[in-house]
């Protein structure tokens, strides 16, 4: 079977940062209950002037820039994204064109924060399939416009980003990630834990759905955060048995920023060091659909991995989804 590696990795985050000394101060919650709550001291909010398309363009430049390659030769382009520009086109048309590329399929997905992965996966299978060569994948969320001000469960959490990379057939003078295994799945049995209520053709737009603020997330916290610790370390030691390998070959979990404490648990389930899991909800917060792919660009630009080195990305949302993906480093 052909082999698909990450030859390129890209992130961009709006500059403007909201404080949780800002949010408690609008909550009437403290700073100190924020950060025992979800583990973030700040999150990115991009300007008003600013939509998703505007950062995956970021996001994207930066990954194709990493991989030597030109947006020409880019055969396809898939967006993971629940917050689009508009509900048709796609982000991913829009980004096809403002990046200059030929007249390429390109769409987008949405599976909440795991979209990211549910596109790496499928722009992986393209490539498997002998459909295109080279992908660009992007994971973009600006989740600050559907989020609700006065709702706890959700504006203590969200943040603005984007992150993006490019995936190849491998060869000999590639440098990047190999991908080895994945995993993925849904439960629709779940689909009201995350939720946007109104704005498609089950409740559209009205009078009523605006009044009651039912086009914003709602999200219980709770039943996400029983699922998540239980679905994490299974997730990780699933698609390592995939590859072949053993949670003793993982050099570093990339786990979903959605909350410190469920990224805690998945430690100790775990049996994992602080210095092998990869964590920046701290300064972030939860980027949906951009989180590991951020988490991913920050990974290699500190340089703390090494050639035949294992990883493991792994994330969950709305859905619900859950996927996971195992890599290998190369030189």
């Amino acid at each position: 079977m052909t082999q698909v590696c990450i030859s390129g990795v890209g992130a961009y985050a709006p500059p403007e940062r909201r404080t949780n000394q800002h949010l408690a101060a609008e909550l009437g919650v403290t700073e100190d209950h924020i950060v025992k709550l979800t583990g973030i001291c700040e999150r990115r909010l991009a300007p008003s002037h600013e939509a998703t398309s505007d950062m995956a363009f970021e996001a994207s430049q930066a990954a194709l820039q990493n991989a030597k390659i030109t947006p020409e030769e880019i055969d396809g382009v898939l967006v993971a994204t629940a917050t689009a520009d508009y509900q048709t086109p796609s982000v991913a048309n829009l980004l096809q064109h403002r990046l200059g590329m030929r007249q390429v399929p390109a769409y987008d997905l949405n599976a909440g924060c795991t979209g990211s992965l549910y596109a790496l996966i499928t722009g992986a299978g393209l490539i498997q399939a002998g459909l295109f060569r080279n992908v660009l994948v992007v994971g973009a969320e600006l989740t600050s416009r559907i989020v609700d001000a006065k709702d706890t469960e959700t504006a203590l959490v969200f943040g603005d980003a984007a992150g993006a990379v490019i995936l190849q057939q491998s060869n000999a003078q590639l440098t990047g990630f190999r991908l080895l295994s994945h995993t993925w799945a849904s439960d629709g049995s779940k689909a009201d834990v995350i939720q946007v209520p109104a704005g498609g053709s089950r409740e559209p737009a009205s009078h009523d759905t605006v009044e009651n603020r039912q086009h914003f997330l709602r999200m219980n916290g709770g039943r996400v955060y029983r699922f998540a610790v239980r679905t994490l370390p299974i997730l990780v030691k699933d698609v390592l048995e995939r590859a072949g390998r053993s949670m003793d070959d993982l050099k570093l979990l990339i786990p979903h920023q959605a909350n410190w404490r469920i990224i805690e648990s998945a430690m100790q389930k775990l049996k994992l060091p602080r210095e092998r899991v990869a964590v920046n909800i701290d300064q972030y917060g939860n980027t949906s659909s951009a989180s590991v792919l951020l988490a991913l660009s920050e990974v290699c630009q500190s340089e703390r991995l090494k050639p035949g080195d294992i990883l493991v990305m792994a994330s969950f949302g709305a859905g619900l989804t859950w996927a996971a993906v195992a890599m290998e480093m190369m030189g």
